[in-house]
């Protein structure tokens, strides 16, 4: 799979200009910086499903890279609602698609390697399949291409969930 058509600075990052690192397992990885050098990896991949909607998880111990639009109301799990801030129109989407197990896997996953930032974006319609992006900060190369396994573990966490 080739690295997706919408680019990584134009779904969320926007203040960042990005350049591929290397695709491993269906995951493209890709580097960024900021004009102050701020560097941020990220990570990008296929979902085989739709999650219907553009769904957005900040971590609360990351730096607010994002433009959160609307803070949606909690998830209803504790351990998930206090370690991530949630930007979605629609919070059922999240409720809905997002397990208990889910849910604990994602803020373990934002603890050991984290703060993450963790987008489901759908794209202009529903032609495509859902893209997963993990972003962090990276503050080495390493940080940067150890990403890419960061990502893979939220891809499985998700799949698996389905």
């Amino acid at each position: 799979m080739p690295f997706p058509v919408v680019s990584i600075a134009s779904v969320a990052f926007g203040s960042y200009v990005f350049e591929p690192v290397h695709s491993r397992d269906g995951v493209h990885l890709e580097r960024g910086e900021d004009v102050n050098g701020n560097v941020l990896a990220v990570g990008a991949a296929g979902l085989q499903t739709h999650v219907g909607g553009q769904i957005a998880f900040q971590s609360r111990r990351a730096p607010s890279l994002l433009d959160v639009v609307a803070q949606a109301g909690p998830v209803g799990h504790k351990a998930f609602d206090d370690a991530f801030i949630v930007d979605t129109d629609d919070i059922s989407l999240v409720r809905d698609r997002f397990s208990v197990s889910l849910c604990e896997q994602l803020v373990e996953i934002d603890i050991a390697a984290g703060p993450l930032i963790i987008i489901f974006d759908p794209g202009q319609d529903d032609s495509r399949p859902t893209t997963l992006f993990v972003a962090r900060e990276a503050r080495n190369d390493e940080v940067v291409a150890v990403t890419i396994n960061v990502t893979l573990r939220v891809l499985t966490a998700f799949n698996a969930s389905r």
